[in-house]
């Protein structure tokens, strides 16, 4: 998998279900769902459309990550397996090797960890956790 993820051709392919970003754009994206939708005047979601996405639809193995987890529309619900990195009442999507971000609404917190290659995960999990302990924000 990492072979094929961190191939050039395969990075600038269009793939629905993919992205690559910056740390710094997805923990924008998720700190402005974290906030209700809204960043700095800038609306990204409704209320209402917010609460739908971020609204379990589905729970089970995702054939993919290999985990149990609740899906909303478009993001992974509470900690499905990931504690700490996902927060109960939080919400966000892991990567394949190791890339996560999410929001923690309750908190008004955001964090995104991205990659220039595939990797194992774990790092995620250990990161999040520090700078939680570091904002005395607790793991859940």
């Amino acid at each position: 998998m990492a072979e094929l993820g961190n191939r050039d051709d395969f990075r600038r392919t269009a793939l629905p279900a993919n992205g690559i970003t910056t740390a710094r754009g997805a923990a924008r994206l998720y700190a402005a769902l974290a906030c209700g939708g809204e960043l700095k005047g800038v609306r990204l979601l409704s209320a209402a459309t917010l609460k739908e996405a971020t609204t379990g639809w589905a729970s089970g193995v995702d054939r993919m990550m290999g985990t149990t987890c609740t899906m909303g529309g478009g993001f992974v619900i509470g900690d499905s397996g990931a504690k700490p990195v996902r927060p109960a009442g939080g919400f966000g999507h892991s990567g394949s090797g190791g890339s996560t971000a999410f929001a923690d609404p309750a908190h008004r917190f955001s964090f995104a960890l991205v990659k220039n290659r595939m990797t194992t995960p774990g790092l995620d999990a250990r990161l999040t956790s520090e700078i939680r302990t570091a904002l005395g924000i607790a793991s859940n």
